[in-house]
């Protein structure tokens, strides 16, 4: 993807997302053909603009096709399709993102010595935005021990997303709230103990940890896109994809759209 060009902060999230989606891991070839889009703002004053965005990839080879998708609406929602077919779906709490560690034992990165980690780690720049990744109604704002600034997300009566090493909440973010897939909860931080400013995401039922990246995640799941309107949003996907290689003066790109 380097040496196509492909933008760094793109290349990261598309390996962050197949992180988030696929278990076990792609077994990738030469043989397989990647094509990828992604979406750069312009700012017309001249000041430092987002990095770019991944929207639309496709990975083709023999044994089948791996459609992925980062929606164009305010949520940002993931979608992983398998020959058309959607098999998968996540609200991420943040789009640009190296995850850096996930759940289960292991080596503490600031005390020392094996512990169990209840959470995945998500690193991003200072302020970053970071999203609900279900509905549901805000049930704490505050401060606790080494998560440092925390928001809990109730999703249920037994069910909730928690948020911690926060530099601030949202303006206007209180208790009681309702919240949608997608709203903007806070900013990513420092507070607490860290090592760097990330996000400390965990899902928990009945206040017992559960991996946000499968139990967690089939938990919240079905609130994002139901499997009846997943092919108007695949074929928008590609339409849009297309629409870019039909405007491409690359020739490459014009014979793979013919």
């Amino acid at each position: 993807m380097e040496d196509e060009g492909v933008p760094s902060s793109v290349t990261e999230e598309f390996e962050t997302v197949l992180e988030w989606l696929q278990d076990p891991p792609l077994d990738l070839s030469e043989s397989d053909n990647l094509q990828i889009s992604w979406k750069k703002d312009i700012d017309l004053n001249d000041n430092e603009p987002p990095e770019p965005r991944l929207t639309y990839a496709k990975l083709s080879n023999q044994d089948q096709d791996i459609e992925l998708i980062v929606s164009e609406g305010k949520n940002n929602a993931v979608l992983l399709f398998k020959d058309e077919m959607l098999i998968d779906s996540f609200q991420p709490p943040i789009m640009d993102a190296q995850l850096t560690s996930r759940f289960g034992i292991r080596r503490h990165p600031v005390y020392g010595g094996a512990r169990r980690h209840n959470g995945i780690d998500l690193a991003a720049p200072l302020g970053t935005p970071i999203m609900a990744t279900a509905p549901g109604r805000v049930a704490f704002i505050g401060r606790r021990s080494g998560y440092g600034l925390v928001i809990e997300i109730e999703h249920d009566a037994d069910t909730i997303s928690r948020y911690t090493h926060l530099s601030r909440s949202a303006s206007g973010l209180a208790v009681g709230d309702t919240i949608n897939s997608g709203d903007i909860l806070g900013e990513v931080g420092t507070s607490g103990v860290t090592t760097g400013p990330n996000l400390h995401y965990e899902t928990r039922v009945n206040d017992r940890p559960v991996d946000p990246l499968t139990e967690g995640k089939r938990i919240l799941s079905g609130t994002i896109y139901q499997q009846q309107n997943y092919q108007e949003v695949l074929y928008e996907a590609r339409e849009r994809f297309q629409s870019i290689i039909g405007t491409s003066t690359d020739p490459s790109l014009a014979a793979l759209s013919e």
